[in-house]
C-alpha cells in the first residue's frame, strides 16, 4: 500500500470541508507510508507535515497502561493489590444499590478495588452513558467537575481524587465497566506510587527510551500544534481550542487524556509492542495489556455503546478486536481512538501499525466517515 491510497481516502474530506487536514500512517516493518493532506490551520493555511504536533486526548491511556505494566513487572505494583495504600480516598467506598438510585441507597462494598480493577476499567467509576440529568449520580459527577470533557476550573490531581472519593461506586469493583475513570485514576496511582510527576515518570519510563521526542503534556513548538476543531451549529468547522489555548498545556496532567505527538512517536510506541514490549515490557505484559480482560458478565453490564462487544474487548487502557469490523482495525489490534480525531492501533497478528491524526472534534464515540475511509484504504 502507497500513501497515495490514503491520501486518496482522506483527501474527499478536506475538499468537502469535514477535516481541517489530517497526518496518517501506515507500517509494516520497515515499510511506512505517510500522507500529509489539508492544513494545520484554516486561518493561516500552514499545510499538514508528518512532523505536526496534535493533541492526542484517549490515546494517552494506553501509554499511561504500558508504564504502569513496567511498575508491575518492577515491583512497584501488583495487579491483584488493593489500591487503598496509595489512594486510600477509594478505600471501603459504599456502592449505588442501582444506577438510578439516590446517593445514599448503597449497598457496603464486596471487594476492594485493585490495580487490574483500574487497568481494565472495571473498578466502578467512570462516565454515565446517558443523557444528562437521567441519574442522581451522574448530576454529581458533573457538579463535582470530575467527569470526560468538562471544562474545570484548575485543581490539583490531590483535590480531583478527594472530590472523587465523595462519590459511591457505580458499581462493585469487578462486576461492570465505565469508560474514562480508570485513566484518570491510573495516573493518580502512577505518582503516588513513585513519587514522580506523571509527566516525568512517562518520560523516563517510555518517551525517551523509544525516542518519542515530541510527546508530551505541554506543547514543544507550537508553531507546529494544530488548531483543534469541532463542528459547529452550521456544519462548518469552528476553533474550540487554539494553539494557546486551554489543553496546551493542560489544566491537570491526567493518565486518561492530554498528551500532545506526531504519527511517528505513536508509530514508536506501536513498534514496542510489536517488538514483544522492545525491552521496557515482557511478551507475557504485552500480551496481558492487548487481550481482551474482559468476562462475558462485565461486558453485559458495561454502560457503553449497543453493539460495541459484538467485535470488540478491553485489554489494559485500551481497546482490543475480538473481531473484524469492515472497515476497521483487523481482529487482534490494539489501541483506542482519541476525542479530537486521533486514532492508533496496532495489529499484533499482522505486524502492523495505523495511526491516523486530525483534529475535527469527535460529535460520537462511533468512527466518523473519514476514520472509516483510512481503515479501508489500510
Amino acid at each position: 500500500m502507497s500513501s497515495e491510497r490514503i491520501e486518496a481516502a482522506l483527501r474527499p474530506y478536506v475538499e468537502n470541508g469535514h477535516l481541517p487536514g489530517a497526518v496518517a500512517l501506515r507500517a509494516r516493518g520497515a515499510e511506512v507510508d505517510v500522507a500529509c493532506v489539508g492544513v494545520r490551520d484554516l486561518g493561516t493555511g500552514v499545510p499538514m507535515t508528518r512532523d505536526t504536533l496534535f493533541r492526542i486526548a484517549s490515546l494517552t491511556k494506553p501509554l499511561v497502561a504500558a508504564v504502569a505494566l513496567m511498575l508491575v513487572e518492577d515491583g512497584t505494583l501488583a495487579l491483584d493489590k488493593p489500591v487503598d495504600e496509595w489512594l486510600p480516598e477509594l478505600a471501603g467506598r459504599p456502592v449505588l444499590r442501582e444506577l438510578g438510585a439516590e446517593l445514599d441507597d448503597v449497598v457496603p462494598l464486596a471487594r476492594p478495588i485493585t490495580v487490574q480493577h483500574v487497568l481494565t476499567y472495571t473498578h466502578g467509576y467512570g462516565a454515565v452513558m446517558a443523557p444528562p440529568g437521567t441519574y442522581p449520580v451522574q448530576e454529581r459527577i458533573e457538579a463535582l467537575q470530575l467527569g470526560p470533557g468538562a471544562d474545570p476550573e484548575p485543581f490539583s490531581r490531590d483535590e480531583w481524587m478527594a472530590r472523587l472519593g465523595t462519590l459511591p461506586l457505580l458499581h462493585q469493583p469487578g462486576e461492570g465497566w465505565s469508560y474514562h475513570g480508570g485513566g484518570e485514576i491510573l495516573g493518580a496511582l502512577l505518582q503516588r506510587a513513585t513519587g514522580l510527576s506523571l509527566e516525568t515518570l512517562l518520560h523516563e519510563r517510555l518517551f525517551e527510551p523509544l525516542g518519542m521526542r515530541d510527546t508530551s503534556y505541554a506543547c514543544i513548538d507550537p508553531e507546529r500544534l494544530a488548531t483543534a476543531y469541532r463542528p459547529g451549529m452550521s456544519g462548518e468547522l469552528e476553533v474550540c481550542a487554539e494553539p494557546e489555548g486551554r489543553w496546551s498545556p493542560p489544566l491537570r496532567v491526567s493518565g486518561a487524556t492530554g498528551l500532545i505527538s506526531t504519527v511517528d512517536d505513536c508509530l514508536a510506541f506501536g513498534r514496542m509492542l510489536l517488538d514483544g514490549g522492545g525491552g521496557l515490557l515482557s511478551d507475557g505484559s504485552v500480551a496481558q495489556m492487548t487481550t481482551d480482560r474482559l468476562t462475558a458478565q462485565q461486558k453485559a453490564a458495561a454502560m457503553w455503546l449497543p453493539g460495541f462487544w459484538d467485535g470488540w474487548g478491553w485489554g489494559f487502557g485500551g481497546a482490543v478486536a475480538t473481531g473484524r469490523e469492515v472497515p476497521g482495525p483487523a481482529a487482534g489490534s490494539y489501541g483506542w481512538t482519541g476525542g479530537t480525531g486521533t486514532a492508533c492501533y496496532t495489529d499484533l497478528r499482522g505486524g502492523r501499525v495505523g495511526v491516523l491524526l486530525t483534529q475535527r472534534e469527535m460529535t460520537s464515540p462511533m468512527p466518523d466517515a473519514y476514520a472509516n475511509a483510512f481503515w479501508e484504504a489500510f
